[in-house]
């Protein structure tokens, strides 16, 4: 995924995440997506 961008919004001043941590809020978000598709 070299090159892909992504924004993930942080309210409390927060400048950066770490790489596992971004990972884990994506597929959060990529599996709620999902659960939301089947409902």
């Amino acid at each position: 995924i070299e090159g892909l961008k992504l924004k993930i919004p942080m309210p409390g001043g927060a400048e950066s995440l770490n790489a596992s941590v971004a990972a884990s809020v994506i597929l959060f978000e990529r599996v709620r997506q999902l659960e939301n598709l089947y409902k």
